[in-house]
């Protein structure tokens, strides 16, 4: 176990290393962090507060003043002028579509990126959701399975984060809207001047094809002495204590009308995927484990 204290500042260490250093990691090989655990267990929670203190302290430390967050900037909405390739969900539509774009200056790719948007961005995989018109019932009252998700797109998010080739200056990636149930694209936006990428979901570390795929990225990466991909995962206490917090989540976002169903919601579904992501993701690759239990 690690202390979310001392993660912080191993983490904010390898980045003004680097800095200092003028290694040649930056601006194309940010620090991906991947953040995988059981339903419930805080992976949305550890990764924002992440994000929110390397924020903080990155913006003093490398002189950075912008204050816009991801998703609130576009490339059309700071006129400057970019082609855009789209990268589509086979499974989920253009709902999980994956668009770059790239800068058609060189100039205007030095002056605009760098202080445009935090250091640190959040994604989260949950933009990947199959989206509802798409799957049969089934799979509806089983949706966060791994099979409702555009698995492969997850994939390419990855290798695309870990393997900028000076292909993209920004990317956009749906996000998760939970009033309408469903994807909407485009939903966070990344540069590729970013510092630190975290990227939370269930199934990051599955040792199922096709998610096996970032794991082996991963060993493939280490394997090279590219120590710039971490593995967080979180442990959220106990069944009683999970299935309590899922029920409350199912309840306040109209998933469910009664505690008590979303108890059984959470036995009849996330209970399952639970199980799946702790018998079957790849531990071996585990940087750091976070004890979100209290």
């Amino acid at each position: 176990m690690i202390s979310f204290n001392c993660l912080v500042d191993e983490i904010e260490t390898q980045i003004c290393t680097s800095q200092v250093e003028n290694m040649p990691r930056l601006p194309n090989s940010p620090i991906v962090i991947i953040i995988y655990g059981s339903p419930g267990s805080g992976k949305t929670y550890i990764a924002s507060k992440i994000a929110e203190e390397l924020n903080l302290r990155l913006k003093n430390k490398l002189n950075i003043s912008s204050d816009v967050t991801p998703g609130t900037l576009t490339p059309s909405q700071i006129n400057i002028k970019y082609t855009q390739k789209s990268i589509h969900g086979v499974k989920g539509g253009e709902l999980t579509n994956i668009n770059l774009f790239k800068m058609k200056s060189n100039l205007e790719r030095k002056s605009t990126l760098a202080n445009l948007l935090n250091p640190v961005v959040h994604v989260k995989m949950d933009g990947f959701h199959i989206p509802l018109k798409k799957l049969d019932d089934d799979l509806i009252r089983r949706r966060g399975s791994p099979e409702t998700f555009d698995s492969d797109q997850v994939v390419r998010l990855i290798e695309l984060l870990t393997n900028n080739n000076g292909d993209w200056d920004w990317m956009s990636i749906p996000d998760f809207d939970h009033s309408v149930k469903d994807p909407t694209n485009p939903g966070t936006w990344i540069s590729s001047k970013s510092k630190v990428i975290i990227v939370e979901g269930l199934y990051l570390m599955l040792n199922k094809e096709p998610w096996l795929n970032i794991p082996k990225l991963i060993s493939s990466k280490r394997a090279q002495n590219n120590k710039n991909i971490k593995v967080i995962k979180i442990y959220g206490g106990t069944v009683d204590d999970v299935a309590l917090r899922v029920s409350k989540r199912h309840l306040e976002a109209g998933i469910v009308d009664t505690l008590d169903n979303g108890q059984k919601r959470y036995f009849e579904n996330d209970y399952i995927n639970a199980k799946l992501v702790e018998s079957e993701s790849v531990k071996t690759l585990t940087d750091y484990t976070i004890d979100n239990s209290s």
